[in-house]
């Protein structure tokens, strides 16, 4: 994600660059954390990556926009796409 959001940055073709991981990818990284993270703030956990991701992958960038600043943070777009994350989980 990193590489994709520096290129697109400066211009940079990023064709050749990875736009999207499988979604089993991400858990067998990731669950061990989500799990914790469930854990640790029950009802308050809020599992954003959802919001970019479907049954079979999880995005990094959509219409010409990435969804990462860095390879852990999300850019405005990504923040935009999560954001109805947070207003559901507290109505």
């Amino acid at each position: 994600a990193s590489d994709l959001s520096r290129g697109m940055a400066f211009g940079k073709n990023v064709s050749n660059i990875e736009q999207k991981q499988p979604i089993n990818i991400f858990l067998d990284t990731y669950s061990k954390d989500i799990i914790f993270w469930e854990n640790q703030l029950g009802d308050n956990f809020i599992a954003t990556y959802k919001s970019l991701c479907d049954e079979s992958f999880c995005y990094f960038r959509e219409k010409g926009k990435t969804y990462f600043a860095d390879s852990n943070h999300l850019s405005a777009e990504g923040s935009n796409n999560t954001k109805q994350d947070f207003v559901l989980s507290f109505k």
